[in-house]
């Protein structure tokens, strides 16, 4: 019995192997793109157009909403005091949606009701096509929230900007913002990927990625997050140092407040501090630096 079962296990694992290479091989040489597991059973992840949509001069936003896969996102600069939206998705399977009114920028994806998938998406692994969604944004405006979710590709932020909430979230990319003020909720997080962040928050902020370097500069109130599971950290603001509680740690690497080295499992308490930092990296070494 034990035999047989580990003969049909050995010929399962074959069998499924086969499959997985004739469906690469089909992608490469033109046929659909991948496969997909849902509660119907195994579907074919179909080729679909180019799609690409722009729009410019559009006023009074408040919120930006982007949750999409498989695209790089940009938030820029506007060259006027209009707000504007380009996207373009190489070969898209699923048409996203796009809204631009009621004060919101969205793109989100067109999936339908799926209480189970699981995608393989072959054509993304072996296609250099891009794709990016860019949001252009006037100087100084002020948001309530600016959300951006996408499953692989990097998010970039360059434009002085201020908001309630700042929700950032990629599984394999790198997450870049600079000059965001941030005034109720900061989170930054990403799978595989660094993250620099250079702005002001005036709230609590949570910064974490699993495997890649953490930067942070500016001006931190609150409490203060940061966890990489491989990477150094770096922690740079204008506070002073009297204004902080510290807990850092490392397991493999030094660290070094104001350039000077203390242990590797560093605690520090302030009588009078109102802020919090809390570092934590597994494989790294682990900068502070605070102001006068």
């Amino acid at each position: 019995m034990k035999k047989f079962t580990m003969a049909a296990g050995i010929t399962a694992a074959v069998l499924i192997g086969v499959g997985f290479l004739l469906v690469v091989a089909g992608v490469l040489t033109g046929a659909e793109r991948g496969v997909y597991f849902d509660k119907g059973g195994i579907k074919v992840l179909k080729s679909g157009e180019d799609f690409e949509y722009e729009k410019y001069d559009i006023d009074n936003v408040k919120e930006i909403d982007i949750d999409i896969s498989n695209a790089r996102v940009e938030l820029k600069a506007s060259q006027s005091n209009k707000f504007g939206i380009n996207v373009s998705l190489c070969d898209n399977s699923e048409t996203p949606v796009v809204n631009t009114d009621n004060g919101k920028i969205s793109v989100s994806r067109k999936m339908g009701v799926q209480l189970f998938r699981i995608n393989f998406d072959l054509w993304n692994l072996f296609s250099n096509k891009t794709n990016v969604i860019t949001v252009y944004i006037p100087r100084n405006t002020k948001f309530d929230s600016v959300c951006v979710d996408t499953s692989n590709g990097a998010i970039d932020i360059q434009q002085d900007f201020t908001t309630d909430t700042l929700e950032i979230n990629t599984s394999n990319g790198r997450i870049t913002v600079n000059g965001v003020t941030c005034s109720k909720k900061a989170e930054l997080k990403t799978s595989n990927g660094a993250i620099n962040c250079n702005g002001k928050f005036n709230t609590d902020t949570y910064f974490k990625t699993s495997n890649g370097r953490v930067e942070a500069q500016g001006s931190y109130k609150g409490r203060t997050y940061i966890k990489t599971s491989n990477g150094a950290i770096e922690f740079s603001t204008s506070e002073s140092e009297k204004t902080y509680n510290i807990d850092a740690d490392t397991s493999n690497g030094s660290i070094r407040l104001n350039g000077i080295k203390v242990d590797d499992d560093y605690r520090q308490r302030q009588t009078d501090a109102s802020n919090t930092l809390e570092i934590d990296t597994s494989n790294g070494s682990v900068t502070m630096n605070f102001g006068n």
